[in-house]
């Protein structure tokens, strides 16, 4: 273990990161994706499912526009689809066919080119414009619900088994709901119905962790919901 930062090797022209389980991702500018860390269910996506301390090339990507990793699974969008890799035992791969894959598979739901896209702990959602320039939406894996949403979206997030999505400064979640993840004031049900999360305006951006989320709602301002068994909703 490491107290201070260190460079991660053979990373340059890095556009975004993504962490996993035990595994980081980094989607380069240039359109590929490596991955490093753990790989016991092929999440790196090199072909094998051998640990890899120094980031390696996920197989066959050199046209991503963005990847996202979920808890021991990963995602890269493209200008007409998604491709995943790594475990796939709730259908996070999007394939029909729950089986790892340690290099990546076409996920069938995505026929358009998603301008957002989340990986949840096992499941996915994906956002962009369809043929027609309409807004498009899929989901797939644990949490399969769009939540009903119409519109269009500024960004969304994904915990365990639930999304929370950003539309017009206002966040609207759906999916499990035990830990109050919802931020429908109690714990309850799972819904598949997106809601507003209460007492929530002018967000400008929302993450989620496994079982709680927060919003960036304003200079010096964050607000988060969920479960705080370790403290992570920050209110001391």
């Amino acid at each position: 273990p490491n107290n201070t930062p260190v460079d991660v090797p053979g990373l340059t022209g890095v556009a975004s990161l993504s962490a996993g389980c035990k595994f980081m991702c980094a989607q380069l500018a240039a359109g590929g994706v490596k991955c490093w860390g753990e790989n016991g269910n092929g999440q790196l996506g090199n072909g094998m499912n051998n640990d890899s301390s120094t980031p390696v090339d996920v197989k066959g990507i050199t046209d991503a526009t963005y990847a996202a990793s979920g808890f021991d699974s990963a995602c890269a969008a493209f200008p007409n689809g998604v491709q995943c890799w790594g475990q796939d035992s709730s259908g996070q791969l999007g394939d029909g066919k729950q089986n790892d894959s340690s290099v990546p598979v076409d996920t069938t739901q995505v026929t358009f080119g998603p301008t957002i896209l989340a990986s949840g702990a096992y499941h996915v959602f994906a956002y962009g414009l369809g043929p027609a320039g309409q807004p498009a939406i899929a989901s797939w894996g644990a949490n399969p619900s769009t939540g009903g949403l119409k519109g269009a979206l500024d960004g969304a997030t994904a915990g365990n088994n639930y999304t929370c999505a950003l539309q017009q400064g206002s966040v609207l979640c759906w999916g499990q709901n035990d830990q109050g993840q919802l931020g429908r004031g109690a714990k309850g049900a799972s819904d598949p119905n997106a809601a507003q999360v209460n007492g929530l305006a002018g967000v400008t951006e929302v993450r989620a962790g496994y079982d709680h989320t927060c919003a960036f709602v304003g200079p010096y301002k964050i607000k988060c919901w969920g479960n705080n068994g370790n403290g992570e909703l920050g209110d001391n």
